[in-house]
């Protein structure tokens, strides 16, 4: 149901308002799935079948309740824009069947982003993760955890070898850890002479996990890890379930599996969102209290997740530069960390959330326009290359002191073009440049931690502008 007054409920009311059943029965609609949330519905599970999965992506070091804003654009090959991967707001809403102004629609949108995250609040949390995952396994003993990174605290299963065949309920089941994909064809038919169910776990990117369930046959479902958007329903490509939970631990996923005969007969699916202010955490061991210091306030919303930029890339970039005087500042294109809300505080937590991963220090080089542009090329190259399996980014770099425009469908190496600096003039391929870089693949004199600089600059009371 459509919330016309938020003003007059509750967070809690809101939540039991807007969001639930689409983890509760058998609903075949996701839409119909959408009007009822509240704990008890949330955990309360219909069984189908005789088999259970639980997925949780990588939680990318979130391991507290967050807020984060989804993508409001990306950008794709021409073929490839009407991809579930890459559908934002309205067109994600047609997709799925997702009501808008409602719980889910939050969760995965990023329109009226700032108004909803007042209403609905954090999500995520490994304790109200392991909160559904307890609850799952309370009414379907047996049910399998297939998890990402920074799940070990939930007991997902483990893999000791590249293709495991475990028995839940029985049935025998192969999972099978994609790390050498050109093994994979031989390492799907072991597992088909052995399980019934074949399930790959992929950290691949989704261009690349579409093109195994049209290269490899014999695939019943691939669990899609790293930056894997959160998909509302299954979608299928050729015989093959993409099974996607997003990251953060801002969805759990519930695939309920019915094999008869020794094949795989049915199956249903719930995206579970774990909502912070609806469920209650359990107690998960060894968790470290964020640091709640404030190091400033935000100008302006922080989010992590856009197409060619982000206002997080741009402090970042902004805090580089300030640093240590560099006419251009490039950050490799990274999708993780929380948003913070125009005037709250941002504290280390925050901070540390955004450079999780990553190697502290900022790197400093002296570059020609002409090396400039190949290391912007060969990022682009990263996450548009025409061969899916050569996709290692989820997104692009990102910059600040030059702007460029970058065409996916372009051949290689002309994807990007159009360089500019900061006052207006073309980038010159013979000039020599001051640039900062940091994060994966970062060159040049190590600096200063990137950090430091980034308290500095919030301190200082100092304000990103773009280019």
């Amino acid at each position: 149901m459509a919330i016309r007054d938020r003003r007059s409920l509750t967070r809690r009311r809101v939540l039991q308002q807007g969001l639930a059943a689409a983890v509760a029965g058998v609903v075949p609609a996701f839409a119909r799935a959408q009007d009822r949330y509240d704990q008890q519905h949330l955990l309360d599970f219909a069984p189908v079948g005789n088999v259970t999965l639980i997925h949780v992506g990588d939680f990318l070091g979130q391991v507290h309740p967050h807020l984060m804003r989804p993508s409001a654009q990306k950008i794709a090959r021409t073929g490839e824009r009407h991809l579930p991967e890459y559908l934002t707001d309205e067109l994600l809403r047609i997709r799925f069947g997702v009501g808008g102004r409602q719980p889910m629609d939050y969760a995965l949108t990023a329109a009226h982003f700032e108004e909803d995250a007042a209403a609905y609040g954090p999500m995520g949390g490994i304790g109200h993760v392991k909160t559904v995952v307890e609850a799952i396994r309370a009414r379907r003993p047996g049910a399998v955890l297939i998890a990402g990174e920074g799940a070990e605290r939930l007991s997902p299963l483990e893999m000791t070898t590249p293709v495991q065949v475990i028995r839940p309920q029985k049935v025998p089941l192969a999972v099978i850890d994609l790390m050498d994909r050109d093994a994979l064809s031989d390492q799907v038919v072991q597992a088909r002479a052995e399980a019934a169910v074949v399930v790959c776990r992929s950290a691949l990117g989704m261009a690349a996990n579409r093109q195994i369930a049209w290269d490899v046959p014999g695939i019943d479902l691939i669990l899609c890890h790293g930056d894997a958007p959160a998909f509302p329903e299954v979608v299928r490509v050729q015989g093959t379930a993409l099974i996607a939970s997003g990251t953060q631990g801002r969805f759990v996923t519930r695939i309920d599996l019915d094999v008869q005969e020794g094949k795989l007969a049915g199956m249903a699916h719930r995206l579970i969102p774990v909502f912070g202010d609806l469920l209650a955490a359990s107690v998960v061991p060894d968790v470290v209290a964020a640091d709640t210091t404030k190091l400033g306030d935000a100008p302006h919303l922080l989010y992590r997740r856009g197409a060619l930029s982000s206002t997080w890339d741009d402090l970042i970039c902004g805090a580089m530069r300030q640093a240590t005087g560099a006419q251009i500042a490039l950050v490799g294109g990274m999708q993780h960390g929380v948003s913070v809300l125009p005037g709250a505080p941002v504290t280390r937590a925050a901070v540390a959330s955004v450079l999780w991963g990553q190697p502290g220090e900022a790197r400093k080089r002296r570059m020609s326009g002409a090396e400039v542009a190949q290391v912007l090329q060969d990022a682009a190259e990263a996450v548009f290359h025409a061969d899916p399996y050569q996709r290692h980014k989820a997104a692009m770099m990102r910059g600040q002191g030059i702007t460029f425009g970058v065409d996916p469908d372009a051949a290689e190496g002309q994807k990007v073009s159009g360089l500019m600096l900061a006052d207006g003039t073309s980038l010159d391929p013979a000039g020599r440049y001051d640039v900062v870089t940091w994060g994966a693949g970062a060159w040049g004199e190590p600096v200063s931690d990137v950090a430091a600089m980034i308290e500095d600059y919030l301190s200082a009371g100092l304000t990103p502008q773009p280019d």
